[in-house]
C-alpha cells in the first residue's frame, strides 16, 4: 500500500468538497475509485481519484449516493473474510470494472484489465457475491465490465439483520424488487443449491447485454438464470458449459428457469452451447399460476447429441409447457423439432453441424451467417466481442458477428435408398436426384432415370427457367438456376446445373457452396448408365407352355439391348440346378436366351482396418447365395498406408470343378468396392489419479502418462482451479492428442484429482506466561517476548492453520543467553514451508523493532499499547471480550466507532487523538 500525506489544507479541501457534493447531489453525480492496493475502508469517503482510491468496495458502495459512479481497477475483490458475506447494494449506482489505474471510462479496455468479484476467499465462501434490493426503476443499478465468480447460494441469510434472503438462489447475483442493467459481465463458476446458479431475479426487471455465463451450476432449475415473477431482455450473450442437475423428486431442469408471474422474457442474438440440462424450465407454484411466453430471436441453440431426442423445454407438475409455448424466430439449432406454434418463423432446425469454432464463433461455412433478422438488433451497435453488429446487409445469428458472406448450401438427394445415387455417382431406373438448398423456401432441380424402352436413359427436367430461393425473412430472390445441360462421354452421362447469386448487390452478401463446403457456380453430376441388382422371375404360360421371364431389374455395365444372351437360372420347376433354355420376351421379335446359371460375386462394401494393422481377409457376397462355391483370389489395394479410402481390384476367381463349372458363369458385380483405413487408437498407460496443490490450476497437476506414439497430454479444462471439496471425488477429462492426428485417434478418460493443501500458516502462537509482541497474526512471522533475567526456560505452543501441516520447534526451550531466537517451522502437505521466529530477550530495547517501546497504559483491567505509534494500536481487556472503541480528534469530532481489538491510524494525519474504550479515555499519538 502507498502512504498518503495529509495536511491541514488538504483536510479543509476534502471537507469543502464533501459539503459541496452534498449540496449539489441532485445536480451532479460523484465518482469514487477502488483499487486492490488502496486505502482501507476509512478512506472510502475521500476516494475521489485513482490516487486516493479505497480497497474496500462495500465501504465505497455505502458512502456513494444514488446515481453515483464507482470505477474498479483490475484485480480480485472479495466481499469479506468470513462466510456468508456479500456485496450489498440498496441504491441505483453505476459500477464499472476493468480499468488500468489512471484510465478514464472512454479509454477502458475491460477484458484486458479484469475486475473480478470473487465469492471464494481463504476463510470461506460468500452466500451470493452481490445482493441487490429495492432499487428504484428511475435510477437502476448498472454493472459494467465485471467478472462475478465462485458465488454459492445455500443457506437462508439476513441482510443488515433485517431482510431475509431465500435459501439456495442466486450464487452470483441475487436481486429482489430491483431494476438492473448488466453490460459486459461474465458469470463463471457460480452455484445455486436450488436455482439461479449465476443470476436470480425476484420481482425485478433486467436488461443484459454482452453477458457470458459459463460453468455455473444449479441443483434443481436454472443453472444460469432463474426468473421469479420478473421480466428481462438478454442480448448478444453466450451460455456455455452450464449444468443443471436435478436433486429432488419431480425436480426441474433447464439452463434457464421461469417461475410464476414472469411475463416478459426475450433472448436476442444469444448462443447456447455445450450445456447440460434442457434449454428452459417452467416452474409453477400452483395450477392457477400464469407464466409468460419466452421468445428466442436470432439465437443459436446447440444441443448435445445425446439430448436431441429429449425435451428442449421442460415444466413442473402443473404443465404442460413445451416448445409450443415458446417463440423461436430466425434461430439456428441442431434440435430437430421446435414445435408448431404459429409464431415460430424462419428457423433452421435439425442442422447436423452448426459449424462453430471452439469459441462459438460461426466459421465461414456456417448457416448462422446472414440468416438473422436485422430488425431484432436495432439499437445494438456491437456483438459480444465488441465488433460491429451488422457487417453485411443481414445480421448473423448468435452472439458473434462475422465479416463472411452468407452461404447457401446445395445438396443432392435421391427418392430411393441407393447409396450410389445419394453420392450422385449412379442413377437407376425410376430414381430422381433432387438438388436442394438449406434456405427456407422451395428450390429444386430434377434429374430422372428413364424406362428401358426409352431411347434416353437419363433425362433432365427443368420445368421453369428460373428457380429461386429466398432470403430468411424476406421474399427477395437470392439464387438463380440459369440452365441445366447434359453431356454424354466416356460411357457416362454428365449433368451440369449452372447456379448464380442474383439481386441488387446480393453478390456481396452471399456465396453458394456444396455440402462439402466447396464454393461453386455450377453443379456437375456424373452418372453411370442404369444399374440394378439382378431380379429375374420365370413364368410358364402361353401357347405350348412356353416359359417367359418377368424382368424386374438388371445389373451390368451397359444397357440391356434386344437380342443378346441374358444369363439366369430357372426358379421353377422343382429342380433349380437343371439348366434351362428360356425365351425372354421384350418385344414380339426380340429374344434373349438362357443357356447357363449365373453367379454374381462382389466383395462386401464398407470393409476396413485400422492404421498400421495387418490386412483382414476380404469378405465376398454372391447373388444368388452359393455356399458351395470357393473363390481363389485376392483384392489388391493400391499402394499407401495412410488413412483414407482405397479401391480394390479383383485379380482372380475360380470355382471347384467338382460341382460342374461348365454349368455356371461367374461374373463380377458392377460395384467397384473401396477399402477404408481408419484411425488407430494409441496405446496409453493412463495415470490412476493426479495431484495438484490447492489454489493451482489443473494445468499444474502432477501425474505420469505414457503413450506409444508422439502427442500431448492435457486436461480439457486446464484453467480450472479445483476446490478442496472436489479432492478425489470430482472427475476431470484428461486428453491425449496425438501429433499424427490423421492416423491416430484422440483419446479421453475421466480422472480424479487429489488436492494437496499448501497452508503454511499458524492459527495461534503463544509463549506460556508471557505476552507476544506484537499480537499474533497468521500473516506476521516475527515476534518478541520480554522475560526476566531469572527465567531459564520458556514453553512455546503453536497450532497450524491446516491440521495436515507439520510443525517443528514448539515445546519447552532452554534459555542460555539474555537474547535468544527460536524458530517454528511449518511444512504443508505440498512440502511448502514457512518459518516463524520469536526473539526472547531480557532487554526492553530489543522490543523496539516490533513497534513496542514500552509506552503502554494499563488501567482498570484495560491494556492499550503502544500509545505512540505510526500505525496500529492494540487493545486488551481483562474479560477477553471485544471492547467498544471510539476515536475523537481534539475538536471532539467522532472519527471511528466500532467493536474492535485493533485501531489502524496509518491513514490519519499526525497528531494527538482521544481513544475511548469501554468508558475510559486515553490519549494516543500518531507520529
Amino acid at each position: 500500500m502507498y502512504l498518503k500525506k495529509y495536511t491541514i489544507d488538504m483536510l479543509k479541501r476534502y471537507v469543502l468538497l464533501t459539503i459541496g457534493l452534498l449540496i449539489s447531489a441532485g445536480a451532479m453525480a460523484t465518482i469514487r475509485f477502488v483499487r486492490e492496493d488502496g486505502y482501507p475502508k476509512t478512506g472510502a469517503w475521500s476516494a475521489f481519484t485513482w490516487e486516493d482510491a479505497c480497497r474496500d468496495l462495500q465501504a465505497v458502495i455505502d458512502y456513494s449516493g444514488e446515481g453515483d459512479s464507482i470505477f474498479i481497477a483490475e484485480g480480485v475483490y472479495t466481499p469479506a473474510f468470513a462466510n456468508y458475506q456479500s456485496y450489498l447494494i440498496h441504491k441505483g449506482l453505476k459500477i464499472y470494472g476493468g480499468f488500468k489505474v489512471g484510465e478514464t471510462l472512454d479509454l477502458r479496455r475491460w477484458k484486458e484489465a479484469p475486475a473480478v468479484l470473487d465469492g471464494r476467499f481463504p476463510n470461506g465462501t460468500s452466500n451470493h457475491v452481490i445482493i441487490a434490493l429495492d432499487i428504484n426503476s428511475k435510477v437502476p443499478l448498472l454493472l459494467d465490465g465485471l467478472t462475478i465468480r465462485n458465488g454459492f447460494a445455500k443457506d437462508t441469510i439476513k441482510t443488515d439483520n433485517v431482510r431475509e434472503i431465500a435459501a439456495g438462489y442466486g450464487g452470483g447475483l441475487y436481486s429482489e424488487s430491483s431494476t438492473v442493467q448488466l453490460n459486459n459481465v461474465i458469470f463463471s463458476g457460480n452455484d445455486g443449491d436450488y436455482g439461479g446458479g449465476a443470476l436470480y431475479m425476484k420481482k425485478s426487471s433486467f436488461e443484459l447485454t454482452n453477458v457470458t455465463f459459463n460453468r455455473n451450476t444449479a441443483g434443481v432449475s436454472g443453472a444460469a438464470v432463474f426468473s421469479d415473477a420478473s421480466s428481462y431482455k438478454i442480448v448478444n450473450s453466450l451460455f456455455y458449459d452450464n449444468t443443471t442437475l436435478p436433486q429432488v423428486a419431480g425436480g426441474g431442469d433447464g439452463i434457464l428457469a421461469v417461475r410464476t408471474g414472469s411475463k416478459s422474457e426475450f433472448f436476442i442474438n444469444c448462443t447456447f452451447a455445450d450445456n447440460t440440462g434442457s434449454l428452459l424450465h417452467f416452474e409453477k407454484v400452483s395450477s392457477l399460476d400464469v407464466l409468460g411466453n419466452p421468445t428466442f430471436q436470432n439465437c443459436i441453440i446447440k444441443v448435445p447429441e445425446a439430448d436431441r431426442t429429449k425435451d428442449l423445454i421442460t415444466s413442473s407438475d402443473w404443465g404442460p409447457r413445451n416448445v409450443n409455448t415458446c417463440t423461436f424466430q430466425h434461430s439456428l439449432t441442431n434440435y430437430p423439432l421446435l414445435g408448431i406454434n404459429r409464431k415460430n418463423t424462419r428457423n433452421l432446425t435439425g442442422i447436423d453441424s452448426l459449424l462453430l469454432t471452439d469459441n462459438y464463433v460461426p466459421d465461414e461455412n456456417s448457416s448462422a451467417i446472414n440468416h438473422g433478422n436485422s430488425e431484432f438488433v436495432q439499437g445494438f451497435a456491437e456483438d459480444l466481442a465488441g465488433n460491429e453488429r451488422v457487417q453485411k446487409k443481414y445480421v448473423d445469428i448468435g452472439a458473434y458477428e462475422t465479416s463472411y458472406k452468407g452461404v447457401i448450401s446445395l445438396y443432392f438427394n435421391a427418392t430411393r435408398e441407393l447409396s450410389s445415387a445419394q453420392n450422385a455417382d449412379s442413377l437407376a431406373y425410376g430414381d430422381t436426384v433432387f438438388i436442394w438448398h438449406d434456405g427456407l423456401e422451395t428450390f429444386r432441380a430434377q434429374v430422372e432415370g428413364s424406362s428401358f424402352a426409352d431411347e434416353e436413359y437419363i433425362s433432365v427436367f427443368n420445368s421453369s427457367s428460373d428457380y429461386a430461393a429466398y432470403q430468411g425473412f424476406g421474399s427477395k430472390n437470392i439464387i438463380h438456376v440459369d440452365k441445366i445441360n447434359r453431356d454424354d462421354r466416356d460411357g457416362k452421362v454428365r449433368i451440369k446445373v449452372f447456379v448464380t447469386v442474383n439481386g441488387e448487390g446480393e453478390e456481396d452478401n452471399w456465396r453458394i457452396k456444396r455440402l462439402d463446403n466447396v464454393d461453386l457456380e455450377e453443379i456437375i453430376l456424373e452418372f453411370k448408365t442404369v444399374q440394378r441388382e439382378l431380379s429375374v422371375k420365370i413364368i410358364t404360360g402361353g401357347a405350348g407352355n412356353t416359359p417367359y421371364v418377368e424382368l424386374g431389374n438388371m445389373i451390368g455395365d451397359k444397357r440391356l439391348e434386344m437380342g443378346i444372351d441374358f444369363y439366369a437360372y430357372w426358379e421353377t420347376p422343382a429342380d433349380p440346378d437343371r439348366p434351362q433354355k428360356v425365351t425372354i420376351g421384350f418385344a414380339n421379335d426380340n429374344y434373349a436366351t438362357l443357356v447357363k446359371n449365373v453367379v454374381f460375386v462382389s466383395p462386401d462394401a464398407f470393409q476396413s482396418k485400422k492404421y498400421n494393422e495387418p490386412d483382414p481377409v476380404i469378405a465376398f457376397t454372391s447373388v444368388p447365395a452359393a455356399d458351395n462355391f470357393k473363390w481363389e483370389g485376392v483384392l489388391s489395394r493400391e499402394k499407401g498406408e495412410s488413412t483414407g479410402s482405397y479401391e480394390y481390384v479383383l485379380e482372380s476367381l475360380s470355382i471347384k470343378k467338382s460341382i460342374g463349372e461348365d454349368d455356371y458363369v461367374l461374373a463380377m458385380g458392377y460395384k467397384s468396392p473401396r477399402f477404408d483405413i481408419v484411425k488407430s487408437d494409441p496405446e496409453i498407460i493412463w495415470p490412476a489419479k493426479a495431484m495438484v496443490v490447492f489454489g493451482q490450476k489443473l494445468s499444474m497437476a502432477t501425474l505420469t502418462a505414457i503413450a506409444n506414439v508422439a502427442g500431448d497430454f492435457s486436461f480439457e479444462d486446464s484453467d480450472i482451479v479445483p476446490r478442496l471439496s472436489d479432492s478425489e471425488t470430482t472427475e476431470y477429462t484428461y486428453i491425449f492428442t496425438p501429433t499424427d492426428k490423421a492416423n491416430y485417434s484422440t483419446l479421453k478418460i475421466k480422472l480424479k484429482v487429489k488436492i494437496i493443501k499448501n497452508d503454511t500458516s499458524l492459527s495461534s502462537l503463544t509463549v506460556s506466561g508471557f505476552s507476544l509482541f506484537p499480537r499474533f497474526s497468521p500473516n506476521r512471522t516475527q515476534y518478541g517476548v520480554l522475560v526476566g533475567k531469572n527465567i531459564k526456560t520458556v514453553s512455546i505452543d503453536a497450532v497450524p492453520g491446516d491440521p495436515t501441516s507439520e510443525i517443528i520447534g514448539r515445546g519447552t526451550q532452554s534459555l542460555y543467553a539474555d537474547r535468544q531466537t527460536f524458530s517454528i517451522k511449518v511444512t504443508a502437505e505440498s512440502d511448502s514451508t514457512q518459518t516463524y521466529t520469536i526473539l526472547v530477550t531480557t532487554d526492553p530495547k530489543d522490543m523496539e523493532q516490533f513497534n513496542i517501546t514500552g509506552n503502554e497504559i494499563v488501567q482498570a483491567g484495560l491494556k492499550v499499547y503502544p500509545t505512540v505509534t505510526t500505525g496500529t494500536i492494540y487493545i486488551e481487556t481483562a474479560d477477553v471480550n471485544t471492547p467498544e472503541v471510539k476515536l475523537y480528534d481534539l475538536t471532539g469530532r467522532l472519527l471511528f466507532g466500532k467493536r474492535e481489538n485493533t485501531i489502524d491510524l496509518s491513514a490519519y494525519p499526525k497528531g494527538l487523538y482521544l481513544l475511548q474504550v469501554d468508558g475510559q479515555t486515553i490519549k494516543v499519538t500518531k507520529r
